[in-house]
């Protein structure tokens, strides 16, 4: 009879331990996708906000710069915001 009932006990604390185990695993998953989500959509807003520093910097290096370099500088700033639009 003791054996039984320590038997039963044993598979009782391995079922907790599973349980336990599953719970931590769904637990951890969870804050990974949370930490997921939060990562992108801090990613976004930080393109945006350098796409528009960009677009900015293009604007105002187009009035003061003139001539082939203000061509150039231009092509250049213009290629780095579409990479941060395509980003």
């Amino acid at each position: 009879m003791i054996i039984l009932e320590e038997k039963i006990r044993e598979d009782y604390q391995k079922e907790i331990q599973k349980i336990s185990a599953r719970a931590l695993g769904i637990a951890m998953t969870q804050d990974k996708v949370t930490k997921c989500k939060k990562a992108k959509q801090a990613a976004e807003v930080e393109a945006s906000t350098a796409k528009k520093a960009v677009s900015s910097a293009t604007t105002g290096l187009e009035k003061a710069v003139k001539g082939r370099f203000g061509k150039q500088v231009t092509a250049a700033f213009s290629k780095k915001s579409r990479m941060l639009v395509s980003f």
